[in-house]
């Protein structure tokens, strides 16, 4: 007569099955995770908010002149006579890259916002309805 260790065979399968618990639970937390990274935060993906500068609306400066000082072209390599120059030609003369400055400087002070949607997942669903789907 063969005596099979039943005990033996059980707990090999007991054992088989703890193992793909385990790994099912770690692909579910994983999948979970991967969602959003952490770091992102809670809020809906869009335009970051900007802070607002101070009410002077100046920086201090630290060698003690109070003048704005003036935003110039990369370009124009720190050369405030050939902007000056180039301003007072006539637009179809003036070189693309201080059309392009002046264009980007713009778009720069009034940037393009969108607003944002309310996500619907955030609303709190209707207990009084029963089995009802609310879209």
């Amino acid at each position: 007569m063969f005596y099979t260790n039943v005990s033996a065979v059980e707990s090999q399968d007991n054992l088989k099955m703890a193992i793909l618990h385990y790994i099912a639970f770690c692909l579910l937390v994983t999948g979970c995770l991967s969602q959003r990274p952490s770091y992102a935060g809670s809020r809906p993906i869009g335009y970051p908010e900007i802070e607002t500068t101070p009410s002077s609306g100046l920086l201090g400066n630290r060698f003690g002149n109070d003048e704005r000082v003036q935003v110039l072209p990369l370009d124009a390599l720190n050369d405030r006579n050939l902007v000056l120059r180039i301003s007072r030609l006539p637009i179809d003369k003036q070189p693309f890259w201080f059309i392009n400055w002046r264009a980007v400087e713009a778009n720069r002070r009034r940037p393009q916002t969108y607003e944002q949607r309310q996500s619907p997942f955030l609303e709190p669903i209707n207990q009084n309805q029963g089995n009802e789907f609310n879209f």
